[in-house]
């Protein structure tokens, strides 16, 4: 089927590039895996029977081209797919004859991770589903560019494959060919980078190419020995997709208002954000990173209640941008 051997290796992928790619018999599919996942989750440990009567019962409800049913065998090949493609295991309990989903089995399945794969095929659901949820969601409607290039690269990084493809920088120099190990795909405010290792520079340095910006991908036959590297561990440090080795870590202390410091306590700017006060009238937090591009782009975004404590140059960087943006502005 191929939807299992294409479309469910890129589940993690988001609610954009989904309603892209995926059409409505794909989502028959996905409606009976979420289905089962629910009722594992929200019962307590339901048996096969149990579960296949559910999605039985709720199946016909959101898929209107549905004239198959159910069977005990669907549910055990389901749930090899959602083992297999989404990373999730399904296990049963001999003592409590029934199935539920280990909460440390491996990183997938942690709750926040398992709600992040989840999340887009819920609201895609409410949207594809014969619900009447269409007129009353609206998702953005923007899509980047290069989503096509996602699933190759995918599945060249879990293979080891090199590859190859002409790449525009966004300043003024030529296309260049650039033949790349791929380990990575990586987003950052909206936008999706492959994380890999030119070739055909051969400097060492884990390099970002966005995929907008990709052009002619070819995954080629020849395979490359990867290199064991925490992906997570060098960006630790960094905002956004470019790391800047170069830059040094700092200590920043960024003051807002109480009515911004609201939505950043919901919605920390990097994982490394301390608060250090709270009060009616100011928030102000404590970060841990390189002062890169992004990084500025970021609070900048905040000009309106942002004030910068330290360090000095961040504060004098900031200020000259705003000065720069008001004498534009006259």
């Amino acid at each position: 089927m191929e939807l299992r051997n294409s479309a469910l290796s890129i589940f993690k992928l988001g609610l954009q590039q989904l309603i892209k790619l995926l059409d409505m018999s794909k989502l028959a599919a996905i409606q009976r895996y979420l289905l089962v996942i629910s009722r594992i989750r929200n019962s307590h440990y339901p048996s096969k029977a149990d579960l296949v009567d559910y999605i039985k019962e709720e199946l016909p409800l959101r898929v209107d081209t549905l004239n198959d049913g159910y069977s005990p065998r669907t549910f055990e090949r389901d749930l090899t797919d959602i083992r297999l493609n989404l990373g999730i295991s399904i296990v049963y309990d001999s003592y409590k004859k029934g199935y539920y989903i280990p909460k440390d089995s491996d990183e997938t399945t942690s709750p926040d991770n398992l709600e992040a794969v989840l999340e887009p095929f819920y609201i895609l659901n409410s949207i594809q589903a014969d619900t009447g949820l269409q007129k009353v969601v609206y998702p953005e409607k923007h899509y980047p560019k290069g989503l096509e290039h996602l699933y190759p690269l995918i599945k060249a990084a879990k293979e080891h494959r090199k590859v190859e493809f002409v790449y525009t920088k966004y300043h003024l120099a030529p296309p260049e060919i650039r033949m790349v190990n791929p380990y990575a795909l990586k987003q950052a405010r909206g936008r999706w980078s492959l994380m890999g290792f030119d070739s055909s520079k051969n400097d060492g340095i884990l390099k970002s190419f966005g995929l907008d910006r990709i052009g002619e991908l070819i995954v080629l036959q020849n395979e490359f020995k990867p290199k064991d590297i925490d992906i997570n561990e060098k960006f630790s440090n960094s905002f956004g997709i470019m790391t800047y080795y170069h830059l040094p870590v700092e200590d920043i202390v960024l003051e807002f208002d109480a009515m911004d410091g609201h939505y950043l306590k919901s919605v920390p700017l990097h994982h490394s954000q301390k608060v250090i006060e709270d009060t009616p009238h100011k928030f102000a937090v404590s970060l841990k990173l390189r002062v890169t591009h992004d990084f500025l782009m970021e609070i900048i975004s905040r000009g309106f209640s942002l004030k910068v404590i330290s360090p000095p140059h961040l504060k004098e960087t900031v200020r000259e941008i705003f000065e720069k943006a008001a004498r534009n502005n006259r």
